[in-house]
């Protein structure tokens, strides 16, 4: 083994050594000026810069300015609140003309159909409900879905009733059942928009 091996592995093992072998090197180094010169260069590269700096903060202050835009893009305006509770209102009034008209069996057929045409409205309703949930939060997906199953369910109760009627049975039932099924769905939807579910 080497004089300088023997050395490297001596001064491993001693702490002590190591120091005073260091002292003894930085005071040389503190001696020459040209090896100053070359360490202090070597620090000065490294270190970061004014510029530097600058340069990072408007990069932070670029992407932080992004991320609040996508936020806020992504947010429920309130027209978009009014909207919604104008369409629940007019389904509101849909239910109550319903219950009017249960006495005038001869303009069921249009009711009905007026009916079915409010259901296709509120099934983009809450299409639309499903797209801001996807865009605010899983949990408003979760109630989505379930609102979903539940339109569902109503819509083929309502076709079997509807179906049913060919044969004779109480209209009055038929019509409340529906009724409320509808305030139901529209109670449901509007608790869920508002984050409530």
């Amino acid at each position: 083994m080497s004089l300088a091996a023997k050395m490297i592995e001596e001064m491993e093992k001693n702490a002590e050594l190591r120091r005073r072998f260091l002292k003894i090197i930085l005071a040389e180094i503190a001696l020459e000026p040209d090896i100053r010169m070359a360490l202090a260069n070597a620090i000065i590269r490294e270190a970061a810069t004014k510029t530097d700096l600058a340069e990072l903060t408007k990069k932070i202050e670029g992407a932080l300015e992004e991320k609040t835009s996508r936020i806020e893009s992504s947010m429920v305006t309130k027209g978009e609140f009014k909207a919604l509770n104008i369409k629940v209102e007019t389904l509101e009034a849909l239910i109550t003309d319903y219950g009017k008209s249960i006495k005038d069996l001869n303009k069921l057929g249009d009711k009905l159909s007026s009916l079915e045409s409010s259901m296709e409205e509120l099934k983009e309703s809450i299409k639309r409900v499903g797209e801001l949930a996807r865009e605010n939060s899983n949990k408003i997906e979760e109630v989505k879905i379930g609102l979903e199953g539940k339109v569902s369910s109503v819509t083929e109760s309502f076709e079997g009733k509807l179906a049913s009627l060919k044969r004779p049975i109480n209209i009055i039932t038929v019509l409340s059942l529906t009724s409320l099924a509808a305030i139901a769905v529209l109670v449901l939807l509007f608790l869920a928009y508002i984050g409530v579910l």
